[in-house]
């Protein structure tokens, strides 16, 4: 969703599509809109150019190590080569994932580049009827009783008051309690034990409505490089959660655009209405052009106008504005 640019090489699986820029995001109508305001999370970060290659292979590890920098800070010039290669790859492959419902899969494969050995998993708690939900590495083997058991026994987490709370980052069982405590625990003892993982970490997400996290564990302690590694990759997991809701949404507004008729009724004049119309499917000002005979920069004008009666700053934020104004004049 924009961090940096791709480069070919993250074990043979990147390419330059792994990325889409602005310009090539355009070329599909139902996420034009979305790739020129879903990085605004990420806007500090700065562009990173193609970096040069190696015979044509992987880029340098000099190169490798000045884009980590630039996106990630000054926290990662200790990482260690073969750390820096890993968390670009983990980087790249959250920041692919553009459907909400798989995006547990792509936490795992990102993960995965991170830190070996692991079993992770995706948990959901939704806050007014409590209903909750996992995804994990082990679904092939653990059976339905045993990750109900799981779910029921959550709440007994020493992390889960402050999951409650909001807590961000990346927050260790260790941080709460010793370890000889956690394991005494029900939920060490009646689901980590027997699947043999001992040490526990979770990277709090964002959804709202929703307690989300995703679940780090494993047998062995983690080093100071993996723990490194995890604590610069936890931003991007969450911008990444953040960008790909966001994505969902804008595809259902766009398969269900209000009418032009239905637009004037909320506030916005008859020439308005149609550029409305037509950006919430994510067309560019050049192509509504082109639809309503117009000019681009005419197109601009109203597009402008139509971010001040809203009172909102991107074109994504007048969708969102546009279509439940709309909703609730059915």
């Amino acid at each position: 969703m924009g961090c940096f640019r791709p480069f070919e090489g993250c074990r043979g699986k990147a390419d330059a599509k792994s990325f889409p820029s602005p310009a090539a995001s355009s070329q599909r109508s139902s996420l034009k809109l979305i790739r020129f305001d879903i990085a605004a999370p990420t806007a500090n970060l700065p562009a990173v150019k193609s970096p040069a290659r190696q015979g044509g292979g992987r880029p340098s590890l000099s190169t490798e190590a000045s884009i980590v920098r630039r996106i990630c800070g000054a926290g990662a010039l200790s990482l260690s080569s073969r750390g820096t290669s890993r968390l670009l790859c983990a980087i790249e492959s959250i920041y692919r994932r553009e459907d909400l419902s798989t995006f547990h899969t792509g936490v795992f494969e990102a993960i995965a580049e991170l830190v070996e050995d692991v079993v992770i998993s995706v948990d959901s708690t939704r806050l007014g009827d409590g209903k909750a939900e996992t995804r994990n590495t082990l679904e092939p083997i653990m059976s339905r009783e045993m990750q109900s058991l799981f779910l029921k026994l959550f709440p007994e987490n020493p992390m889960a008051p402050a999951l409650q709370k909001g807590a961000q980052g990346l927050l260790e069982a260790t941080d709460f309690i010793s370890q000889r405590q956690f394991e005494r625990t029900a939920l060490y003892n009646e689901i980590m034990r027997p699947n043999g993982v001992r040490y526990h970490l979770l990277i709090p997400l964002k959804l709202p409505g929703h307690i989300v996290a995703t679940s780090v564990n494993r047998h062995s302690r983690f080093s100071a490089d993996e723990m490194k590694r995890l604590r610069l990759f936890t931003p991007h997991l969450v911008r990444a959660h953040v960008g790909v809701q966001t994505i969902t949404r804008l595809r259902t507004l766009a398969s269900d655009a209000p009418s032009v008729e239905l637009l004037c009724e909320i506030g916005l004049t008859g020439q308005e209405s149609h550029v409305m119309h037509w950006l919430i499917q994510g067309k560019r000002d050049c192509e509504i052009a082109q639809i309503l005979d117009s000019k681009p920069r005419t197109v601009e004008k109203h597009v402008q106008h139509i971010l001040l009666k809203f009172g909102v700053e991107t074109r994504t934020a007048a969708a969102f504005a546009a279509r439940e104004k709309a909703a609730a004049r059915r």
